[in-house]
């Protein structure tokens, strides 16, 4: 059983499914860390101008948005005698699951993938293979559409 384990989420249903993964191998008393990116240049809203610059009051807004989302999530192990922690982060979500990982000495990452492939995937990046290639300690990855 793993004593840390960071959960990568974006605030979608997909990223959700690793959710039930951490019940199954963490410690009873174990320690989950959720966190989040506000990273202003993968907004997947495609009216989003990704050479606009958030002003203060909007990335505010979005770290309010975020720290609300996670603090929901927490609640889903209120009942346990797991610890949890939000973090949310200013930046490249492959970069800072991997800061936080090395920071938090975390034993695994539990995220979801998207599932893109081809020009998408280009395009846009791929958290999920940026981490692979970057974490520093194991990371268990679920599938797109594995709880179906």
């Amino acid at each position: 059983m793993l004593k840390r384990v960071l959960v990568p989420l974006d605030g979608s249903a997909l990223a959700e499914t690793a959710l039930p993964y951490v019940k199954q191998i963490i410690k009873e008393t174990g320690l989950i860390i959720l966190m989040m990116a506000i990273d202003q240049t993968s907004r997947d809203d495609p009216s989003f101008n990704r050479y606009m610059l958030l002003s203060d009051q909007q990335e505010n807004a979005w770290r309010i948005h975020a720290e609300d989302y996670l603090a929901q999530i927490a609640t889903q192990f209120a009942s346990s005698k797991l610890k949890v922690e939000t973090i949310v982060v200013q930046g490249s979500p492959a970069d800072g699951i991997v800061d936080i990982a090395k920071s938090s000495s975390i034993d695994a990452i539990v995220m979801s993938t998207h599932g893109r492939t081809g020009l998408s995937r280009l395009l846009l990046g791929n958290v999920t293979q940026k981490v692979l290639n970057a974490a520093p300690c194991p990371v268990l990855v679920i599938p797109n559409g594995s709880n179906d």
